[in-house]
């Protein structure tokens, strides 16, 4: 019952990649829900974007670094 979500070698099974998926839509509608609250405020610059997308690209290409060197 332990290992429903995650095989012993650390990657997801089919009910942890269904749960992943089911995750990211539930916070992908939140995030639309609050962004059309908040319509009336000053949008985001381009530039914030970049600013705060940097973690999240820098994170993702080391991910990818490390599972080639594998």
């Amino acid at each position: 019952m332990e290992n429903i979500l995650v095989t012993a070698e650390g990657g997801l099974t089919g009910a942890g990649y269904a749960v992943c998926i089911i995750a990211g839509i539930i916070l992908f509608l939140i995030g639309v829900i609050f962004a059309g609250k908040n319509s009336e405020r000053k949008k985001i610059s381009t530039r914030q974007v970049v600013i705060i997308s940097i973690p999240a690209v820098s994170k993702a290409l080391g991910q990818v670094k490390k599972t080639a060197l594998q």
